[in-house]
């Protein structure tokens, strides 16, 4: 959660940055691609934080994918708010793009062990936990 908190103030240190920053890249807002990136990674951050926990195989290895995917995302989602604030390109900047390249495949391969994780044991939810415990109260015969 602490990404998606740090992602929810790059969203409004953008905002900010719409109103108060009038410079502009290929006529769009020097501060709309980290405002969009932040709010992306604010959803994305808490649905795995949400999600992970639920995982009961591989505990430990889901909270290290975790941690890492945390630190690449601020990584290259920091870089785009620095790039975007010396108002120049980010991912398609060929004096910068071994930088977000390397992030960005991380970034990818970290998502591709989680949803691998996620579908060898799908996470326990809701009612289908409730439902498949045994009433209270009743030995096993």
């Amino acid at each position: 959660m602490i990404m998606a908190a740090a992602m929810a103030g790059l969203v409004v240190v953008a905002g900010i940055g719409f109103v108060v920053d009038d410079r502009r890249l290929l006529s769009e807002s020097i501060w709309a691609k980290p405002f969009k990136f932040g709010v992306s990674f604010v959803l994305y951050g808490a649905t795995l934080a949400w999600m992970l926990p639920q995982l009961r195989k591989a505990r430990r290895t889901m909270w290290t994918v975790g941690t890492v995917f945390a630190v690449t995302g601020i990584v290259d989602v920091g870089f785009i708010a620095v790039q975007a604030g010396c108002g120049t390109f980010s991912h398609f900047n060929t004096a910068t793009w071994t930088a977000a390249g390397a992030t960005l495949a991380l970034t990818a391969l970290l998502t591709a062990v989680i949803v691998a994780a996620a579908r060898r044991r799908p996470p326990e939810v809701g009612r289908r936990r409730a439902a498949t415990r045994p009433p209270a109260g009743r030995g096993v015969a």
